[in-house]
């Protein structure tokens, strides 16, 4: 919605709203400044084509949880102040303090100022109207636009570099929200992981037929005989769901898969006496250095939260002279293909991602670019070695 419809739907509800919140608190002026905290909740997230029943019940319904939320934080306020000053230590409550300032101060001017008199000096929403010389209307439209950018701002300034590249890249704010001030990193990686495991947890049983239209299955097995394996290889295959990438291998030493995915693992059990599968992440794996001749990544490395880590660990557990062999999408700009797939990068180009493997002590490079199937988009294979 753009500031004229906001505009509207806050002047053709406001009174409504106002009056139901004040049967909750009993004051007409905290009424006044919860609808003003309703309306901008409700501000972007009301359909263009909702019917006014549709709109009416969802403004009651944001309302009804706002005043109830409310009362039970003043029931609480006490402990919750309590709690936060034993959690929070001065370093990082002055960390946090400094970034706030300097993101107001790069806010445009108007932003800063609406932000300052209402969520810093706690001004009413009438003083506000008055100081700045707009409609309250106005006002809310205002206070929320300039929410936006200082949420937006301040989740950039907190995030690790390569989360922030992930949400510029993909335009998805949505992963920059699930960051905690005081342990971005990590908390990024938990969420990113558990977006992971519910998307392959929902699809498993289907995702042979979904490979299968972007992949034709003779690009695995022209792959796997151009490389003219022994027989006697250690293999180490990255995201290997229910383990049916084992099934390729006629012969082998030793084989072990690595996935996040603890219920995909349960299915894939232990198919033969030297076949292992290990619940890890690619970016931390639970391997010894120096263990395997091969390492497979088959349409996984999409999913890696810092690739070029990632890499470091596929090198790592290889031996020397080791080949690790990595298959996935050409960087592309599909969102909808991004959005099915839950996967976190939109591909790669294979010039760049060999520049990073030599990088990191890999040679000996050969690489194909498979032709594109079903209008999806490109997909790669490299090889290399470790040196």
């Amino acid at each position: 919605m753009d500031s004229k419809n906001d505009e509207k739907l806050i002047t053709s509800y406001f009174e409504q709203i106002k009056n139901y919140l004040y049967g909750f608190v009993k004051d007409r002026e905290l009424a006044k400044d919860l609808a003003q905290d309703v309306f901008l909740k409700a501000l972007g997230k009301v359909r263009k084509d909702a019917s006014k029943n549709e709109v009416k019940s969802f403004l009651y319904t944001i309302a009804r949880n706002h005043a109830l939320n409310f009362l039970a934080q003043q029931k609480h306020t006490l402990d919750v102040e309590k709690q936060d000053l034993q959690t929070e230590t001065t370093e990082k409550a002055d960390e946090l303090k400094d970034k706030v300032y300097k993101i107001l101060e790069n806010l445009p001017p108007n932003y800063k100022k609406v932000l300052e008199l209402k969520d810093f000096e706690n001004y009413s929403y009438k003083d506000i109207s008055v100081n700045l010389g707009i409609s309250e209307a106005a006002l809310t439209s205002l206070l929320n636009r300039a929410r936006k950018e200082f949420k937006k701002q301040f989740l950039m300034s907190v995030a690790p570099k390569w989360a922030v590249a992930v949400s510029q890249e993909n335009k998805n704010q949505e992963l920059l929200e699930k960051i905690h001030p005081f342990a971005p990193q990590e908390n990024f990686w938990n969420y990113l992981n558990q977006k992971t495991i519910d998307y392959f947890s929902s699809i498993y049983d289907r995702w042979d037929d979904i490979k299968d239209e972007f992949l034709k299955k003779e690009v695995i097995s022209n792959l796997l005989e151009a490389l003219e394996l022994q027989g006697n290889e250690k293999i180490l295959d990255i995201g290997c769901g229910v383990g049916k990438f084992v099934c390729e291998f006629p012969i082998f030493d030793y084989f072990c898969g690595i996935d996040l995915n603890l219920g995909l693992l349960k299915k894939a059990g232990n198919q033969t006496k030297n076949v292992d599968f290990v619940c890890g992440e690619m970016e931390r794996l639970p391997i010894r250095s120096n263990s395997f001749d091969l390492l497979f990544c088959n349409l996984a490395l999409h999913h890696a939260k810092n690739p070029q880590e990632t890499l470091k660990e596929f090198e790592r557990v290889l031996v020397k002279g080791g080949k690790l062999i990595i298959l996935d999408f050409v960087k592309h700009k599909n969102p909808d293909f991004w959005e099915r797939m839950r996967n976190i990068w939109l591909g790669f180009s294979p010039e760049e991602l060999i520049k990073e493997l030599k990088k990191i002590g890999m040679g000996n490079f050969s690489s194909f670019v498979n032709e594109k199937n079903n209008n999806y988009p490109e997909i790669f294979w490299i090889v290399a070695n470790k040196k």
